[in-house]
């Protein structure tokens, strides 16, 4: 075989072998390194005939297959279930006759098996992610629905959505079958955000955090996964397109299930959250007409304000701005490629990125900037203009936590911002004081979806079915807490409509 179709099928998740068609299917080569779990190493399979290896089922079909293909001449192609202890995996062969002078010994076939259960397992996955989307509007009941599926559908022992608010403080959103671990793990170190879980060090770092298998190392938090017998966990980031959405954390008691691709496939849910998540953030702001745009004049302290003088005068217009790990990518209209290329080298931390475009160049700010937090709390760019004198920047956000959130940035990024805020048709200036029209626009997310939950489950008829207790169980919540979200959002509607 050529040295570089022998790297390519090395690279493949696949196993091809040759085999004499001897009716027992005898292997007598292995060109890849797929693991088999069966046996040590898959040169050990030359020698054996297939039902040493395979299940009856499979071992049946590959033999029908192999005497096609010699009688033939022809490539066959099959589907077939394959057993390793208690797992089934779904493997495709593909088939052919080899052509060979000798007349002495059986005819032989190459046959090459492809393990398909990933890509089942994916599908399945980003299907479970849409159709949760599609059943529920609330973000509770939604983010509720991610753990419950990736728990009840497969061999996850228990997950978690936790997220970080604006200072910081770590909220667990949704859970499943992880409420008596995460209990153990606030009472061993007193507070959830204080313990080195990898959910907790997910949501920290904004980075993915696994392990497996997990250690003893003497830390609380293996000593409850311990004794939860938990063996390993994988935290993933949920975010889509720079918004940040929190962390999803899934863990397992048997980890020889968590194989490599494995981790991929709950990388490619955690993206899929991530959208549906953003999706259903902005459906439901539209719908509440919790929806606001900000505006804000600037006048310093913009490196893009230092670009546009640099590049003698020229006016810019941001396409996009794209978070990084610790910097900023702008993607721009207004000036060409080159002439942008040339102006950086007289700005201070701003350099080109990427392949060169002249109709849409792009640079790089090696920092955080205000831009960056901004998209990463939630909010959308809808336009943004600089010139070497002034930039004004017009955004979106979904809800009036992420405007407080929005303003905040901007006046502590900014010397004295010039920013408005339109709800509706209605104009404010928070500047002035003045107060938004919209009864959403005066509560938090939180205060808002208490205040939804107790309408949609009868919270406020007058023959109430459905008490504090049990709005507190819908929501996965304390009564407690329950009880101060919807008393300060009614007070912030009373407030609102009598003052």
């Amino acid at each position: 075989m050529p040295d570089n179709s022998r790297h390519v099928l090395e690279s493949l998740p696949i196993l091809v072998t040759t085999h004499a068609n001897d009716g027992e299917g005898t292997y007598t080569g292995v060109y890849t390194d797929l693991q088999v779990k069966s046996l040590e190493s898959p040169k050990d399979l030359i020698g054996n005939p297939l039902r040493d290896v395979l299940n009856p089922d499979a071992t049946e079909r590959l033999l029908d297959s192999f005497e096609a293909a010699v009688e033939t001449g022809t490539r066959q192609y099959d589907e077939f279930p394959v057993q390793f202890g208690d797992e089934e995996f779904w493997r495709c062969s593909y088939t052919a006759p080899l052509t060979t002078e000798s007349v002495d010994g059986p005819a032989e076939v190459i046959t090459a098996g492809v393990d398909i259960t990933r890509h089942d397992e994916r599908e399945k996955a980003l299907y479970d992610v849409f159709d949760a989307f599609e059943a529920h509007s609330a973000r509770s009941d939604l983010e509720h629905a991610f753990c419950d599926r990736i728990v009840e559908e497969r061999r996850y022992e228990m997950a978690w959505i936790g997220a970080a608010d604006h200072h910081g403080e770590l909220t667990v959103r949704a859970a499943a079958g992880a409420d008596a671990y995460l209990t153990d793990l606030r009472d061993a170190v007193g507070n959830l955000g204080a313990a080195s879980d990898p959910g907790v060090r997910a949501l920290r770092s904004g980075e993915s955090v696994s392990a497996d298998p997990i250690p003893a190392n003497g830390r609380p938090w293996t000593a409850v996964a311990a004794a939860h017998d938990l063996q390993a966990v994988v935290a993933l980031p949920l975010e889509h397109e720079g918004v940040e959405h929190g962390v999803l954390t899934v863990y397992l008691t048997d980890g020889e299930y968590l194989v490599p691709w494995r981790e991929e496939v709950l990388a490619d849910y955690a993206d899929a959250v991530g959208y549906a998540l953003s999706a259903a953030m902005w459906q439901w702001a539209l719908a509440a007409d919790t929806a606001a745009t900000l505006t804000v004049d600037v006048t310093s302290t913009l490196p893009l304000l230092d670009l546009c003088d640099a590049a003698d005068g020229a006016t810019l217009t941001v396409v996009s701005v794209v978070p990084k790990p610790d910097e900023t990518v702008y993607y721009l209209r207004g000036a060409d490629g080159d002439r942008l290329r040339a102006a950086t080298d007289r700005c201070d931390g701003v350099e080109p990125y990427g392949v060169p475009s002249v109709e849409t160049p792009a640079v790089v700010v090696g920092w955080e900037t205000p831009e960056h937090r901004l998209v990463r709390a939630g909010a959308r760019i809808r336009s943004f203009g600089v010139t070497p004198e002034a930039a004004t920047i017009s955004l979106t956000v979904p809800g009036s936590e992420i405007a407080r959130h929005a303003r905040t940035i901007l006046q502590e990024s900014y010397p004295a911002p010039r920013i408005t805020v339109q709800w509706g048709n209605a104009d404010a200036d928070i500047e002035a004081g003045g107060r938004p029209t919209s009864v959403g626009s005066v509560l938090t997310d939180r205060q808002y979806e208490m205040l939804e939950a107790a309408y949609r489950h009868g919270y406020f008829d007058r023959d109430r079915n459905c008490n504090l207790t049990d709005l507190a169980d819908e929501l996965d919540l304390s009564r407690w807490t329950v009880s101060e979200h919807l008393r300060a959002a009614q007070r912030n509607v009373c407030a609102h409509l009598l003052d």
